[in-house]
């Protein structure tokens, strides 16, 4: 009887047993996946930390051109911010190649005004027309527009063309002065 006694003791400590191991194999696995979570978070919010730096960074570039160029393109940041804000909604890029774009044709000093957005617009058509890159798209739009004679010849090796009429049009505008006039023909 004692041997009994013994034997079922020894029964229900190893249920016991067998018991808190699966509680604890239950808990490790709860803590994994906490973990795991945890991981997730940080690496995100720690992506999202660098996007912001990236953000500002280019914030601070618009700024100091918008500086160095005593305001030529007669906008604000707050204004190409939102010219930003709209386009990556519409047009389908991210607010950071917007922003690069924006810093590149800031330093066509001749660019201005309506004819800003216009280019920004053209530059992001450029971009999506021939796939490539749209700072490069934006470079090579501000050098046409920049000088509009001279600049028709430099969009047309890239693919963009023009009639005889409208070349002659932009070239007469340049001519007399009227810079923003031959850039909205462009």
């Amino acid at each position: 009887e004692s041997w009994n006694r013994n034997f079922r003791n020894l029964m229900e400590g190893d249920d016991i047993i067998g018991k808190l191991g699966r509680k604890m194999s239950i808990l490790r696995s709860r803590l994994l996946i906490v973990a795991f979570a945890v991981g997730l978070v940080s690496k995100a919010v720690k992506e999202m930390n660098q996007a912001f730096v990236e953000y500002e960074k280019l914030n601070r570039k618009i700024e100091a051109v918008l500086k160095a160029t005593n305001h030529a393109a007669g906008l604000t940041s707050s204004a190409l911010n939102e010219m930003a804000s709209s386009f990556e909604e519409n047009l389908g890029f991210a607010a950071e190649q917007i922003k690069e774009m924006q810093v590149r044709l800031l330093t066509f000093t001749s660019i201005t005004g309506e004819n800003f957005e216009r280019a920004s617009k053209m530059a992001i058509n450029l971009s999506a027309a021939f796939g490539q890159d749209l700072t490069q798209s934006a470079i090579q739009l501000g050098k046409a527009l920049q000088e509009p004679t001279v600049g028709l010849g430099a969009l047309r090796r890239v693919g963009v063309s023009f009639t005889v009429a409208q070349k002659e049009l932009i070239t007469e505008l340049e001519k007399s002065g009227r810079i923003f006039e031959a850039q909205a023909k462009i």
